[in-house]
């Protein structure tokens, strides 16, 4: 089972994206900040990081940051957000290592369609390496 860190703002509410991820056969832990994001990647790295650019503490932008500069193998990141949803966020979470931004409202579909293709992607050039 794949297994994805979803790191969000207290100020929203993951439960149904968790749930729409978990009915398709993904494993989700519920991650509450950015630090406590690097803290359990000390111990695991997940197949998949989701991650919110409005947290408490450091922002989504510099947890991603920290996550590409650690050593060993890098985790895909996708970035989200519902309020920071401009051309220029999208460029910054790509520029930084992100392989998706996507923003909060798109459709169940839309968004495991991005997981997915997320994962796939990573599989693919791990086993070209």
């Amino acid at each position: 089972m794949k297994t994805i860190f979803f790191c969000h703002d207290t100020q929203a509410n993951p439960r149904a994206r968790s749930h729409d991820l978990e009915m398709a056969g993904y494993q989700v832990l519920l991650v509450p900040s950015g630090v406590e994001l690097l803290r359990m990647m000390a111990n695991k790295t997940p197949d998949l990081i989701l991650l919110d650019i409005l947290l408490e503490g450091d922002n989504g932008f510099d947890v991603c940051k920290n996550i590409q500069a650690r050593p060993g193998i890098c985790p895909p990141i996708i970035m989200f957000a519902g309020v920071y949803s401009r051309a220029g966020f999208r460029l910054e979470a790509l520029r930084l290592g992100a392989k998706e931004f996507l923003s909060t409202e798109l459709f169940r579909d839309e968004f495991l369609d991005a997981v997915v293709k997320t994962i796939g992607d990573a599989e693919d050039a791990m086993a070209a390496a």
